[in-house]
């Protein structure tokens, strides 16, 4: 077991967060359309963990928020503990949001200094601490209470930074008995005291093992939409109804997905002396295969004594995230191996049954009609598993029956990253998508599900790569021999719109980007009103990697399929514009225009 008491006030590590105050008869509301998750639902001494996004979607902070019980001291007051530096930001972002609502936000940072006890027996290290048993019998996540006679004000919670159960605790400066009684039960438990600042220390090893995130260390510099943390079990709710920035999150998991999300790496033990914590590229910078190829961007690392390995976070783009998928990238100058897997790389004991438990606690209230009570439950099963294929399609199909087919589609869409090659995923992806009026891309789907479930049926399984290539092989086919046909058009009439329509998107399929943008430009000189050119023209420069440019390319093609009422290439493009803002990295705008050639 562990613990650790912050010394100084100034240290910014996850064991020695800020803290805010929101109190009031508004407060649940307002926090309820403020944060990620289901604030509304917390009964009086709960807790939960939650984001705050901004308008785009993307997270400009995490934080565990907690329910205190009412008293004779206050009424209704939501304590939420996030990373000290963020503090005051975070309470000016609530400010600008509050307006006549009943409540009051207060930074209480400097009324507390922090510690924390973690691991399998930390119930009754807590408990010798305060002489009694301060959080009554057995261990529940986010739990809170404000202290005992022994210790008045210390505001307790169960939080769990390293994966094994543990507490919080906030101690007001004017008790200074507390840290005497946690140094006695340290020592009559034998606790190992934690240096979370140190970088290659144990608290960094228990939090990477745990999946445990720490923002301003693991992704600096850049905000992200809140899939790609692919924390979405922990952070939010995607049951509970609107909060700012849901509706871009709603949209990016219905019609697309994010360019990266976090998965974990684990490094062959054959190749662990290769691939050192020393060696490993700085967070941040680019994850390569050992062809040169850029597929992610590296995060936090550690070498995992659970494992016998070393691990890293690292946000990986599409082709490269499949849980179980072997992969050779770039460490130095040498090529390793690594392994690919959903966070986290460490689950405490007892977790599998638990989570079998809970699905069929799940599937039961669902059986009684309870579907609340059934969506909470699987929620939480996926909270500890977020691998647990099972609990996603259970989750998607009761949405599915509720009629909230979005939601339904999202569930899937997150079950399809977990389970690539599952028939049943495309299946409920095209009945939902044809729900919505969206026949195209349930048609798509349709396709993959017939496809999987032959592969399947003839014990030759295939991956969703070849499934992929063998699509794609028929695809340059075709386009190659249209290039031929459309080319043939233009030697008899050079401004033939729908050639060079067609040459345009016949070079998007061969991913020839320079020599689509030439023939897009030329379509929209012949007919300017044809908004599926905007579409095709915006795709050629994202594939240059010309985001800005193409973000206003979809902008002017919008404009003109609202004024025609081309409803789907406007949906397609808004789409496509949506996700360029929600996971764009600025890059520099080259305005230029290529003359065309044939």
């Amino acid at each position: 077991m562990y613990c650790h008491v912050a010394s100084d006030a100034t240290d910014a590590t996850p064991t020695n967060p800020g803290v805010l105050w929101v109190s009031g008869p508004d407060a649940a509301a307002f926090l309820q359309g403020q944060l990620s998750n289901d604030v509304e639902g917390l009964e009086p001494g709960t807790g939960t963990e939650a984001a705050r996004l901004d308008r785009a979607g993307k997270i400009q902070h995490i934080m565990s928020v907690h329910r205190l019980a009412s008293s004779e001291r206050h009424d209704e007051v939501f304590v939420l503990l996030l990373e000290k530096e963020c503090t005051s930001a975070l309470k000016e972002d609530l400010e600008a949001f509050h307006f006549s609502e009943d409540l009051e936000i207060s930074n209480v940072t400097q009324d507390y200094h922090w510690a924390i006890i973690a691991g399998p027996e930390s119930h009754l290290a807590l408990s010798n601490v305060f002489g009694v048993d301060a959080m009554g019998p057995g261990y529940e996540e986010g739990r809170i209470i404000e202290g005992n006679d022994a210790f008045p004000g210390t505001l307790v919670m169960a939080r769990s930074l390293i994966g094994d159960p543990g507490y919080v605790v906030g101690i007001r400066s004017d008790q200074d008995g507390f840290k005497a009684a946690l140094e006695r039960t340290a020592s009559e438990f034998q606790l190992q005291l934690l240096n979370p600042g140190d970088r290659l220390g144990v608290f960094q090893v228990l939090r990477v093992e745990a999946g445990k995130f720490w923002l301003s260390q693991d992704s600096p510099g850049r905000p992200r939409v809140l899939p790609e943390y692919a924390q979405e079990q922990h952070w939010a709710s995607y049951t509970k109804g609107c909060y700012l920035g849901q509706e871009v999150i709603a949209r990016i998991r219905t019609y697309g997905s994010v360019a990266y999300a976090a998965r974990g790496l684990v490094f062959a033990t054959s190749d662990t002396p290769s691939a050192k914590l020393t060696e490993l590229p700085e967070v941040g910078s680019n994850v390569q295969l050992d062809d040169g190829r850029k597929i992610g961007t590296w995060s936090a690392r550690c070498f995992s004594p659970t494992l016998g390995a070393v691990v890293a976070f690292a946000f990986m783009n599409r082709d490269h995230r499949t849980p179980g998928k072997e992969i050779q990238i770039q460490v130095g100058k040498q090529s390793v191996s690594c392994r690919i897997c959903m966070l986290p790389f460490y689950r405490p004991a007892g977790s599998k049954e638990r989570v079998a438990q809970l699905y069929e606690d799940g599937i039961r209230a669902f059986a009684r009609n309870d579907e609340r009570g059934a969506l909470n439950i699987l929620e939480e099963a996926l909270r500890i598993d977020p691998g647990f294929e099972d609990a996603y399609e259970a989750v998607g199909i009761i949405l599915g029956r509720e009629e909230r087919f979005f939601e339904a589609i999202d569930f899937f869409r997150r079950l399809e990253e977990v389970a690539p090659n599952a028939p049943m995923v495309h299946t409920n992806l095209s009945l939902y998508h044809m729900k919505i009026g969206d026949k195209e891309t349930a048609e798509k789907h349709a396709a993959f599900a017939m496809q999987k479930s032959l592969a399947l049926s003839t014990g030759q399984p295939t991956s969703t790569e070849d499934l992929a290539r063998k699509e794609q092989e028929i695809r340059q086919a075709d386009a190659e021999r249209k290039i031929a046909m459309f080319r043939q058009v233009l030697k008899i009439d050079p401004v033939d719109q729908v050639a060079l329509f067609g040459l345009g998107n016949a070079h998007l399929v061969l991913k020839a980007w320079t020599t689509a943008e030439d023939f897009f430009w030329r379509a929209r000189d012949a007919d300017p009103e044809n908004s599926a050119v905007y579409l095709g023209l915006g795709k050629a420069l994202e594939g240059q990697n010309r985001l800005k440019e193409a973000g206003n390319i979809y902008a002017e093609g919008m404009d003109v399929a609202a004024k025609r009422g081309d409803l789907m290439p406007l949906k397609d493009m808004e789409q496509r514009k949506l996700l360029l803002e929600a996971t764009m990295v600025s890059v520099p705008d080259v305005a230029r225009r290529k003359e065309s050639k044939i």
